[in-house]
C-alpha cells in the first residue's frame, strides 16, 4: 500500500475517520490523499453541459 484516499465532507465523524487514516499512514510510511466532492448547482449546470463557442 502507498497511499490511502480518505473522503471528507468536514464533519467530526470525517474528522475521526481521517485521524485513523493519518495513524495507519505514519505506522506504514505512506501519503493520504484527501478527497472532498461538492454538488454543483443546477443554476451553473449550463457551463458545463453545454459547450461554450469563444469565436467562430
Amino acid at each position: 500500500m502507498k497511499r490511502i484516499l480518505a473522503s471528507t465532507d468536514f464533519s467530526a465523524d470525517a474528522e475521526n475517520a481521517l485521524s485513523v487514516a493519518e495513524q495507519i499512514a505514519k505506522r506504514n510510511n505512506i501519503e493520504i490523499a484527501l478527497l472532498h466532492m461538492m454538488k454543483i448547482p443546477t443554476q451553473m449546470n449550463n457551463t458545463i453541459t453545454e459547450p461554450q463557442v469563444f469565436w467562430k
